[in-house]
């Protein structure tokens, strides 16, 4: 299971499931051999396109502190710092895809006395259900 490889509670995951697939990155099947699998192949789906799902990436525009009339004309103490950095990482999620991910082995494998770990199932056949 999902939850078993990322000791996520089943509840919070169920949600964020339901968010992937409302917004067309995994899809689902209920009932017997049911489950998520993703809706394309995961070259194409980048950690920007998970991260902006969950979190909404675009008010990291706003200033780090909350300050409303922070701008590049009127800059709080870290603006142009805060800047780089968010910049950095939003680079970051736009150029790494789920498959880099399984490539480099960072996803969590389910342990052995569940299904196969999720890893193997996305790198034999992106479209396979994951349970």
């Amino acid at each position: 299971m999902i939850a078993a490889a990322t000791e996520a509670p089943r509840n919070y995951l169920g949600k964020i499931l339901l968010i992937l697939s409302r917004r067309g990155l995994v899809e689902s099947q209920k009932g017997l051999g049911g489950g998520f699998r993703l809706s394309r192949s995961p070259e194409k789906i980048s950690l920007y396109d998970v991260v902006e799902t969950i979190e909404d990436v675009t008010r990291w525009k706003e200033c780090a502190f909350g300050g409303k009339a922070c701008s590049d004309e009127s800059p709080c103490v870290i603006h142009t710092r805060w800047g780089h950095v968010r910049d950095a990482y939003l680079s970051l999620l736009k150029n790494t895809s789920v498959a880099e991910l399984v490539v480099s082995g960072a996803l969590v494998s389910v342990p052995n006395d569940g299904p196969e770990p999720i890893t193997s199932l996305i790198e034999s056949n992106p479209q396979r259900r994951l349970q």
